[in-house]
């Protein structure tokens, strides 16, 4: 990582350089040694090209984290454990893909709290964040074209958005925490109500 890096930046001295973390990017734990990442080399890039290098982490329902509840009183702790490495150290953070099954939400309560809790950790941390995936589609799948993607924002045929719901979490994604919450009651009550 640290050869990629430096070969990124001597290309460009402004890039930001996005570091992504193991385990299909949600572990962040090998940087607690002493040495982060145990290397000298690793060492010397993440102190000099501080102001470069933006950590990235993917976070979905399945990574382990623990059960997601109503409250997320264990699922925070285990994302600060697991992936909160950079921002333990003031680093840019980004959580680059957050996503669930665009069909079922949010009547599977298991993506329901999962996007509740992360939603709430991602305003606490004050992070950036991205979700997977826009597209309705796949351009090729299964030995078919046009595949349509549960995790999708939008149709197959990129007509709208699929789940008006999901945007209206979305939107509530802004780093204030009540806002999350309202929301969530308020989705929470619909489809009670259905």
């Amino acid at each position: 990582m640290p050869e990629g890096i430096e070969a990124v930046h001597s290309g460009n001295r402004h890039a930001l350089i996005f570091v992504s973390g193991l385990s299909y990017d949600n572990d962040w734990t090998f940087l607690n040694a002493p040495v982060p990442g145990n290397s000298t080399h690793w060492q010397r890039v993440y102190t000099t090209l501080t102001s470069n290098l933006v950590f990235e982490t993917h976070i979905y329902s399945w990574d382990g984290f623990g059960r997601y509840t109503d409250d997320c009183s264990t699922i925070l702790p285990a994302f600060d454990k697991a992936v909160g490495w950079p921002n333990q150290q003031g680093r840019p953070h980004v959580l680059t893909e957050i996503g669930l099954n665009q069909d079922v939400y949010p009547k599977d309560q298991t993506d329901f709290l999962y996007f509740k809790c992360v939603g709430q950790w991602v305003m606490e941390r004050r992070l950036g964040w991205g979700i997977w995936l826009f597209g309705g589609s796949y351009y090729y799948r299964d030995g078919k074209a046009n595949q349509p993607d549960t995790f999708g924002s939008t149709y197959a045929n990129f007509t709208g958005y699929k789940n008006q719901e999901f945007l209206q979490a979305l939107r509530a994604i802004n780093w204030e925490k009540t806002e999350v919450e309202e929301v969530a009651e308020e989705v929470a009550v619909r489809v009670a109500s259905e």
